[in-house]
């Protein structure tokens, strides 16, 4: 994978230097930094959406704050059950922690409580949930898939 991404970088930047005219001018390209990555990258307020399927299939929308230390400070989010078999809302809490590698690679774990909204009881259950997350555009966006095989859930936040 690095390798193709050197490759199409070197002949964009074969391309970019092609392109500056046969007027006799020296062009300088500048050079292009790899990114490094840290939990401070992630830090504030990000919208989340979570997908899952097992049997039944749910979705969860909310909010959490990173701390850029490495903290879920707080986070909320509701699971709408999809399809007949589910067809409810649970609210759900949960906090937590994340590591950013510097390659922008990282995990979190979070310890989440589903509340059933109204009589229903078929919220994913309360506990901890382990996920592997990639930080991209400095942090402004996360993807997430689960790592730990209870939810198979994965989705994206991005930064507010």
């Amino acid at each position: 994978m690095k390798f193709a991404a050197a490759v199409v970088m070197s002949f964009s930047l074969f391309l970019l230097a092609s392109c500056t005219g046969s007027g006799g001018s020296n062009s300088i390209v500048p050079p292009v930094h790899a990114a490094t990555y840290s939990n401070a990258n992630v830090t504030g307020t990000y919208s989340i959406r979570l997908g899952t399927s097992l049997d039944v299939i749910a979705e969860m929308i909310g909010t959490f704050t990173a701390d850029g230390a490495g903290n879920i400070t707080s986070g909320t989010m509701t699971e709408y059950g999809t399809n007949a078999a589910i067809n409810q809302t649970c609210s759900v809490s949960f906090s937590g922690t994340y590591n950013i590698e510097s390659n922008a690679n990282g995990s979190a774990t979070i310890n989440a409580t589903f509340t059933p909204n109204g009589t229903s009881s078929q919220c994913l259950p309360s506990g901890t949930y382990k996920f592997n997350m990639q930080a991209a555009q400095q942090g402004s966006i996360l993807l997430f898939g689960e790592s730990d095989g209870i939810g198979l859930q994965s989705g994206t936040a991005a930064k507010q």
